[in-house]
């Protein structure tokens, strides 16, 4: 890890035994994408599921009970809103912690945002922000994180 500074090291050594096995499902259309963020989140302790499609990413949530979801919101066959309000009607999943990527500036509006998303990030994002939004948000519902 290469010119990361002390205070990140700090960071991710916590965060390594704080969210140690932790699965997050990435639904990104871009291959690179998932295969950056996949390495980047397994070097830190997370266990990764990647969906190419807004579909799949349903699918593979129902199936897999993630503890976080990164979603790309422009998907190919249903896009990240869709997918995240259907993952939110899924049992179990109506408090996963969703964070949509995207490198667009969303057209969905402030409440539609936050009543499907739990952040937003926009890409490119650096990892380190990245690393501390889902440190936030996997330790608190989604009710507290759509208020504070």
């Amino acid at each position: 890890m290469g010119g990361i500074n002390m205070a990140t090291r700090g960071f991710l050594r916590t965060l390594d035994r704080t969210h140690a096995g932790n699965l997050v499902l990435i639904a990104d259309d871009n291959v690179d994408t998932q295969a950056v963020l996949g390495i980047l989140l397994r070097g830190v302790g997370f266990h990764t599921v990647t969906a190419y499609d807004g579909e799949e990413a349903v699918n593979l949530a129902a199936q897999i009970q993630p503890d976080l979801v990164l979603m790309d919101i422009a998907l190919p066959r249903l896009d990240g809103f869709a997918a995240a309000r259907r993952i939110r009607r899924i049992d179990g999943l109506k408090h996963v912690p969703i964070v949509g990527c995207s490198a667009y500036e969303p057209e969905e509006d402030d409440e539609t945002m936050r009543t499907q998303l739990n952040a937003f990030l926009r890409k490119p994002t650096d990892f380190s922000t990245l690393l501390t939004v889902m440190d936030h948000l996997l330790g608190q519902p989604l009710a507290a994180s759509l208020t504070g």
